[in-house]
């Protein structure tokens, strides 16, 4: 099956925050920047929902193979994190969810998920 690149826009973050959404900014603030976006999350934030960052709309196709991977860090170590690829809209139902437990170093995850579902209003998101 043959590999078509990235499908998140603006993944590398060269164009600044443009394609990516966040929460309420009282709970979360998103910045990008030359070494990534960095997700400023408040002590407020009682749920990993709350400081929500993402993007909609990437087409997935049913029964394709997909990876999800990214390199995060955190300002202190074991920061709760959750990485998920669901569905865009009510019941926003996840496909793919991780729960991580950032270290302080720039530490790199893969997963890899097989989409059964034709839905094409897909998001990724981290919180």
């Amino acid at each position: 099956m043959p590999a078509y690149g990235d499908l998140i826009t603006n993944g590398s973050f060269t164009n600044g925050t443009t394609g990516w959404w966040s929460g309420n900014a009282a709970m979360v603030t998103i910045t990008a920047g030359t070494a990534g976006l960095e997700a400023t999350a408040s002590t407020d934030a009682a749920n990993l929902w709350d400081a929500v960052f993402g993007q909609d709309g990437i087409p997935l196709r049913a029964g394709c193979r997909y990876t999800l991977s990214f390199t995060a860090r955190a300002s202190q170590d074991g920061t709760a994190m959750a990485a998920k690829v669901g569905m865009g809209v009510d019941p926003w139902t996840p496909v793919l969810e991780k729960q991580l437990s950032l270290p302080t170093a720039d530490t790199h995850f893969v997963f890899r998920s097989c989409f059964r579902t034709g839905d094409l209003s897909r998001s990724v998101t981290g919180a």
